[in-house]
């Protein structure tokens, strides 16, 4: 992740619910995704060494910063967005996470995404966090919302990791 080879989340699938989810732990005979980011990345596991954990929780490195979480009830998608004292103004392996492939049912659902095409990476343009520079000044980051049949969606967020000095609007 640190050489930039890998970005810094593995997604598991859910097919009850038809969606991918960040997990921190592998089992075993179980197929996984995650984002080479170069050509010709091995990676290998030495089972011998690696210990059992249980749950889904999406991890990020330590940062000096804030992050918040978007999900929305519709889907099993979430973004999230955020500063951190390590992040660049470009993409950031460690930090900022490409979506994963399409499901395999390929059921149209609402989908949640950060687009950066002028990052050029090889896993697309899509992304599911976005994590910038802390900064004095404003920031902004700019999302897509697709939702394939009319309906209503409902949107959260905890906004208590904001400074409360920013002025946040969705």
């Amino acid at each position: 992740v640190n050489e930039g080879l890998v970005s810094g989340a593995i997604f598991d699938y859910d097919p009850n619910t038809d969606s991918y989810f960040a997990t921190n732990s592998l089992e075993p005979w179980h197929g996984y995704w995650f984002a080479a980011l170069e050509d010709s990345v091995s990676l290998w596991f030495d089972y011998r060494n690696l210990e059992h954990e249980t749950g889904n929780n999406k991890t990020y490195p330590a940062t000096e910063g804030w992050l918040v979480s978007v999900t929305m009830d519709q889907g099993a998608e979430s973004l999230t967005y955020g500063t951190s004292e390590s992040a660049t103004t470009g993409f950031d392996s460690a930090l900022d996470m490409p979506i994963p492939p399409c499901p395999p049912s390929e059921i149209p659902k609402p989908t949640m995404r950060f687009v950066h095409p002028e990052w050029n990476i090889s896993t697309g343009e899509y992304f599911s966090s976005d994590i910038i520079p802390t900064t004095e000044g404003g920031a902004q980051w700019s999302a897509w919302l697709t939702i394939p049949e009319p309906g209503q969606i409902t949107i959260r967020w905890d906004s208590s990791n904001i400074p409360v000095d920013s002025d946040n609007q969705i």
